[in-house]
């Protein structure tokens, strides 16, 4: 009984020996890569702008990067780190202004576009750029939204009737009525769309939306080919979360 007594510590000292030993080697492992080749393997851009936070460079083309791959909160976040370091920048702010667009927040890009044009480097070009975001902005930001599309021409169809053709052989041997073969003519066609969206503007963005599409095609000779439809589009309530910050 005294042995199995004195053999207990043993094992327990034994244990905590061996886990000591694993933690060495495998810190060892670690001390053994450098920190850059650690960052490297993740992201090379991103290793950069944790390397060198000041480097403007690596961090527009990791913000770049975040952003085509659509990691819009990456990218926003760097361009953020931009804006601190150089906060006289146009371009970085017409990025934020970009991206918070592609979120929904359009007040929070509204605010980086109109401080963008007070920005000294601001050129001629991306001038016009910020001025036609803003307004998309500026539309966005209305709570009842408008929008549509209209389409008209005239055409020319070689067969309008959708019949066969004239020499068709019916199976009693007989021949086609000609009030059935195949006619051509002209005709005129028309397509108007309009959607309505109405913006809650709730913490949460609830819209609500409705659709109605027009068709109508009026033939020049076989009027019993006319056509005229009028379609509603399901009413839809959208729900996505907005993004806030400060610019």
């Amino acid at each position: 009984m005294a042995s199995s007594t004195k053999r207990a510590p043993l094992r327990l000292i034994a244990g905590v020996a061996g886990a000591a030993t694993i933690i060495v080697a495998f810190t060892a492992t670690v001390s053994a890569q450098s920190g850059s080749d650690f960052l490297n393997n993740i992201d090379p851009l991103f290793a950069g702008v944790v390397a060198h936070p000041g480097n403007l460079d690596n961090t527009i083309a990791y913000a770049a990067s975040a952003a085509a791959h659509g990691d819009i909160e990456s990218a926003i976040s760097t361009y953020e780190q931009l804006r601190f370091y150089n906060p006289r920048l146009a371009a970085t702010r017409y990025q934020l202004g970009v991206l918070y667009y592609q979120l929904g927040s359009y007040a929070q890009a509204r605010g980086y576009l109109q401080t963008a044009l007070q920005m000294p480097d601001v050129t001629p070009e991306l001038r016009q750029k910020i001025e036609d975001l803003l307004e998309l902005v500026d539309k966005k930001l209305q709570p009842d939204q408008f929008s549509g599309f209209a389409q008209t021409g005239v055409r020319y169809q070689s067969n309008a009737s959708l019949g066969a053709g004239s020499q068709t052989v019916l199976a009693s041997g007989g021949t086609l009525n000609n009030n059935f073969v195949a006619k051509s003519d002209w005709n005129w066609f028309g397509t108007v769309g309009l959607n309505y969206l109405h913006d809650f503007q709730t913490q949460t963005g609830e819209t609500f939306e409705a659709s109605v599409i027009a068709y109508d095609a009026q033939q020049f000779s076989l009027h019993q080919f006319d056509i005229v439809s009028l379609n509603f589009a399901p009413v839809r309530v959208l729900r996505f979360r907005r993004a806030t910050s400060t610019a």
